[in-house]
């Protein structure tokens, strides 16, 4: 019967701890992921469909209009065309950071262990810290 080495077994454990981290957080993190990308899909659609309403008023409100007067419709509608596209810029901006802040809370690697730590310390310290959160157990 073979021997297990203090240092091979902590070894082993926290190999065995890094792979579960890295399932569980990976699993975690794809419908956020998903969300995010629904979310950007939504606020695109949303905002062409804004812009198509608002140019359609515009139109309309420039045929209605008596011919004597003059309206700068080009400026008018270049300009609500610039305003559109800097409020989804900025939208899309706060989307995509949002993304890299929960990319960087997911890819942050987990608490390692001291060499001669004590690994029921450990086990118990990620225990309380992941408590009541479901994880699949992976053999």
């Amino acid at each position: 019967m073979p021997f297990l080495l203090l240092d091979d077994a902590t070894q082993e454990a926290q190999r065995r701890l890094h792979e579960f981290g890295e399932n569980a957080l990976q699993g975690a993190f794809q419908p956020i992921q998903q969300q995010a990308q629904q979310g950007l899909q939504d606020i695109t659609g949303r905002l062409q469909d804004f812009g198509t309403q608002q140019l359609q008023s515009l139109q309309q409100a420039t045929q209605q209009s008596p011919p004597m007067q003059s309206l700068d419709i080009g400026g008018g509608l270049q300009d609500i065309t610039q305003r559109l596209q800097d409020f989804g810029q900025q939208q899309l901006s706060n989307a995509q950071q949002q993304i890299q802040q929960i990319q960087q809370q997911v890819s942050q690697p987990f608490d390692q262990t001291q060499p001669g730590g004590d690994l029921q310390d450990y086990a118990r310290k990620m225990a309380t810290k992941y408590r009541g959160r479901k994880i699949a157990l992976s053999g």
